[in-house]
C-alpha cells in the first residue's frame, strides 16, 4: 500500500489553473523530491497532503484513506517549511516537546522521544540553548526535530534549506538522507534546486507550469530527460541544445541549422540503424548533448566547428562557451588539458550515443525507431518555445 497517491487531481483559484491532472503515489518509506521552477505548484501537492487546501477535482488517498475524509491532525503528517518558525524564548527541549506537552502526554514519555531525537538531529548538547545561540543549521535541525517527535507516518519538507549557505547545505543534504535511512518514514521533499533532488531522491518527480513532466529514478532523469525542459533544468552546465534540420540525401542523412550555414553529414548506420524510413525528406527536431560528452577534435559522432568566446576556469575543470552560428554550447575540459584561447575555431565531437532528440512538440523521441516527420506521436502537453521550420 502507499504512503499517498494522487489520482487525477486538479486545483484551481478562480480561472487560474494551478495543477491539472497530477497523477502520482509515494510507497512506504520512499523518499520523493518535487522540483521544479517557482510557480509550479509543488507547495500546494504540499499543502493538499497537510489538509492545509483541498483539490478542485481528483482524490489524494493517505494510505487507504480518502483525504477529503481525513482533518489535518487525523493525518500524522509532520512538516517542515522553509523558515524555522521557532520559539524564541523556549530552549530547545522546550521547542521539540511543545506539541507533546499541548497533548498532555507523560512528561517520561516526552523525554524520551526528545532525548531520541536530539541524538537523530545532533543537537543532544544543545537542548538547554534557546535558538537566538543556535546557527541557521541548527535552528533547521530544531525545526526537523519537532517534526519528527511526533513520529509521523508522512515526513513532508517545503524547500527547508533554502536560507542556509551553501557549506551548510550541503551537509544538510547528507544529514537529512541519513535520517531518512534510519527513520524510514515517507517522504516528499520539495526544492527548486536540482542538486538537493540529484542527490537525495529516490524519485524525482520533475514539475512546470502545473503539470508533470517525468517521474524516475536520478539516473533516469539525468540520462533519459522525457522532455526539453527536464533535459535543460538538471545538469550543471545544462544540456547543450540546439534546433535541427535533418534532410535526405539519397540514402544518407544531413544535419543542418537555421542558425548555422554548416551542413553535417550523419551516419545513418550508427544512428539510426537503418530502420528509420527512407520515404521521408526532412525532420525538424531539437538536438541535445550534455557538456561532457563533448570531445576536441573529429572523432566517432557528428563533428561541429565552433568559435570559442568565453573561458571559465573552476580549479578541477574548465568550462569552455562557444558558438555555433547563432547557438551557444559549452564543454568541459580538465586542468591539465591545453585549453583554446578565445576567438580560436575548434572541432568539438559528439558520439552518437549521446545525443538526444526531442520532437517540435520538445518531447523526447528515438530517431532508432521508425517515425514519420511532421507527424510525431501527439502528447497532452507542449512545452513553450515550439517552432517550425
Amino acid at each position: 500500500m502507499d504512503a499517498v497517491s494522487f489520482l487525477g487531481v486538479s486545483k484551481n483559484y478562480g480561472a487560474q489553473s494551478v495543477l491539472c491532472d497530477i497523477n502520482f503515489s509515494v510507497a512506504q518509506g520512499e523518499f520523493l523530491v518535487i522540483v521544479g521552477p517557482s510557480g509550479c505548484g509543488k507547495s500546494t501537492i504540499l499543502r493538499m497532503i497537510a489538509g492545509l487546501d483541498h483539490p478542485t477535482d481528483g482524490t489524494i488517498l493517505i494510505g487507504p484513506s480518502d483525504a477529503k475524509h481525513l482533518s489535518p491532525g487525523e493525518r500524522n503528517i509532520g512538516m517542515v517549511f522553509q523558515n524555522y518558525a521557532l520559539y524564541p524564548h523556549l530552549s530547545v527541549y522546550e521547542n521539540l516537546a511543545f506539541a507533546m506537552k499541548a497533548a498532555h502526554m507523560p512528561k517520561a514519555r516526552i523525554q524520551e522521544r526528545v532525548c531520541k531525537v536530539a541524538v537523530l538531529i545532533q543537537l543532544q548538547n544543545m537542548l538547554k540553548k534557546k535558538p537566538g545561540e543556535l546557527s541557521g543549521g541548527q535552528k533547521q535541525r530544531v525545526a526537523l526535530g519537532r517534526a519528527l517527535v511526533r513520529e509521523p507516518s508522512i515526513f513532508l519538507l517545503d524547500e527547508p534549506l533554502s536560507n542556509l549557505d551553501a557549506i551548510l547545505r550541503e551537509k544538510m543534504r547528507v544529514d537529512l538522507r541519513q535520517i531518512h535511512d534510519q527513520t524510514q518514514i515517507s517522504t516528499i521533499y520539495v526544492t527548486h534546486d536540482q542538486v538537493e533532488a540529484m542527490t537525495m531522491a529516490d524519485r524525482i518527480l520533475v514539475m512546470q507550469k502545473g503539470e508533470i513532466h517525468q517521474i524516475g529514478t536520478p539516473e533516469q532523469i539525468y540520462a533519459q530527460p522525457a522532455t526539453l525542459f527536464v533535459a535543460r533544468f538538471f545538469g550543471s552546465p545544462a544540456m547543450n541544445t540546439a534546433q535541427i534540420i535533418l534532410h535526405q540525401n539519397e540514402n544518407h542523412w544531413i544535419l543542418s541549422s537555421p542558425n548555422h550555414s554548416q551542413p553535417i553529414s550523419v551516419d545513418n548506420s550508427k544512428m539510426f540503424n537503418n530502420r528509420i524510413h527512407h520515404e521521408k525528406h526532412q525532420m525538424n527536431v531539437w538536438l541535445g548533448f550534455r557538456p561532457e560528452a563533448v570531445h576536441e577534435g573529429t572523432g566517432l559522432g557528428i563533428s561541429l566547428k565552433v568559435t570559442v568566446f568565453q573561458l571559465e576556469k573552476l580549479g578541477a575543470r574548465t568550462h569552455i562557451h562557444a558558438k555555433w552560428g547563432s547557438d551557444t554550447f559549452v564543454y568541459l575540459l580538465r586542468h591539465d588539458d591545453a585549453l583554446p584561447r578565445i576567438g580560436d575555431d575548434v572541432m568539438i565531437s559528439i558520439p552518437y550515443c549521446e545525443l538526444h532528440w526531442f520532437d517540435q512538440a520538445q518531447r523526447r523521441i528515438s530517431l532508432d525507431r521508425p517515425v514519420v516527420a511532421g507527424n510525431f506521436q501527439k502528447l497532452p502537453v507542449a512545452v513553450g518555445n515550439t517552432w517550425e521550420a
